[in-house]
């Protein structure tokens, strides 16, 4: 479309026609990553980020310099791909209702072999989460090496302010930042089965806020260079630091990340401190020589956040916010969203609404009514939520990105990935 509107103008029509004869035959997370890309190519974008294939993920990023589309071709475009994926949600099985969360817009739909965490909680690669309540966080590294095999890994904090101009570094050379702002618990160079081994970084937001420190990037870097992928198991992650004679057990917190990959320089998180979001970026780098150290890639690590940030708010990846409401418009009667502030929304299928018609009210929140508690039901229910807080009744199906607190007897549970499979053209 960017090309012809340029050169060949007269050929838009046919264009736009071939792209809604081939949205019937697209493989649906194909057609939901185009729908998200070609809404926001109105303008060009802060900064691309691509993902080359390969055993080891890297980001680049790149100046946008591609000619925007115009509004009537963006429209037909993601219409187009939205009534196609609407058509083949409603051939599946209905349900008296279904009950979705927005804050879903939060997880990035898994588009690769390597975009879900393996951990407790599988967050799709580029996913923004809320880090815990507390003044003060840590971070942690926790692994263990196999038999045989010393494996020594570091933990890395680089500090950056809010034009990610660096600040600060907290590692096994510089123990400290500020006073206690940011505090490193020291170096162990190997972590023998079965307890292995942990490192961590407690900071202190206060005081981190007074130095200027506004995004932290969480480095493991591998000193003897033994690569991620031949470890036992490893992974990094956040908490709340413990107070007072708590106990400190990393295998215990969900909100971590597993280590992995042919790499040995790998960045799982950042964090906005003031926003107190974190972002899974699971991004190797390319390591030169035998040992490492943050010093020595502050000015990547400062382009690697920002193009990610920068990257996720132009809205241009799909999220499972947006799978859920194809599947809540097109299977279920009635549709309540629990919105973000706790407000409970009510889309009602309207006299001859077409589906598509239903999730563009949806997305826009053009509701029919607002209520406090959604109503028991003994009907199935198809769900995508965030926890496991919802009566749900036997013979329903969905999806919970924690699912950790019941068994879900009687339910049928999806993984982010199904939810995308579930789209599939009939055959």
């Amino acid at each position: 479309m960017r090309v012809v509107s340029a050169r060949q103008p007269e050929a838009i029509a046919d264009v736009l026609a071939a792209i809604r004869t081939a949205t019937q035959r697209g493989a649906p997370a194909m057609l939901i990553t185009l729908a998200s890309h070609i809404a926001k190519r109105g303008a060009p974008w802060p900064r691309r980020v691509v993902f080359p294939k390969g055993d080891v993920l890297k980001a680049w990023g790149m100046p946008d310099r591609r000619l925007p589309l115009s509004a009537d071709a963006i429209g037909t475009i993601v219409s187009a791909v939205r009534s196609e994926l609407i058509a083949r949600a409603e051939a599946r099985r209905h349900y008296a209702r279904a009950v979705i969360d927005r804050g879903l817009a939060d997880l990035l739909v898994p588009i690769g072999e390597r975009s879900a965490s393996k951990a407790k909680i599988a967050w799709p690669r580029g996913s923004e989460i809320e880090i815990p309540a507390g003044a003060t966080l840590r971070l942690f590294l926790h692994w263990e090496e196999p038999l045989n095999t010393r494996v020594d890994l570091d933990l890395s904090i680089a500090l950056y302010d809010a034009n990610w101009r660096h600040v600060g570094t907290c590692d096994f050379t510089h123990l400290r930042f500020g006073e206690h702002a940011a505090v490193h618990s020291g170096d162990l160079t190997s972590a023998p089965p079965p307890l292995g081994s942990s490192e961590f970084v407690d900071l202190d937001l206060a005081a981190l806020t007074k130095l200027r420190a506004r995004h932290a990037v969480i480095v493991v870097f591998s000193f003897n260079s033994i690569s991620f992928d031949r470890l036992t198991y490893g992974f990094a992650g956040i908490m709340v630091a413990p107070q007072g004679d708590q106990p400190f057990d990393p295998r215990s917190v969900a909100q971590r990340f597993d280590l992995s990959g042919k790499s040995t320089i790998t960045v799982p998180v950042t964090v906005d401190l003031e926003r107190r979001r974190m972002r899974w970026l699971d991004v190797h780098l390319t390591g030169e020589g035998f040992h490492h150290q943050v010093g020595g890639y502050r000015a990547a690590l400062a382009h690697l956040g920002k193009d990610f940030a920068d990257f996720t708010e132009t809205g241009a990846r799909p999220t499972l916010w947006d799978v859920a409401a194809i599947h809540a418009a097109a299977r279920g009667n009635v549709v309540y969203v629990r919105e973000r502030d706790d407000e409970i929304t009510m889309y009602k299928r309207r006299d001859s609404e077409t589906g598509h018609a239903r999730l563009v009210r949806i997305l826009a929140r053009d509701h029919d009514g607002a209520i406090s508690v959604i109503p028991a039901a003994d009907a199935p229910t198809w769900f995508a939520t965030l926890r496991d807080d919802l009566a749900i009744p036997t013979g329903s199906s969905g999806f919970v990105l924690d699912a950790r607190t019941t068994g879900g007897e009687g339910l049928t549970r999806l993984a982010a990935a199904d939810l995308i499979a579930e789209l599939a053209p009939k055959r």
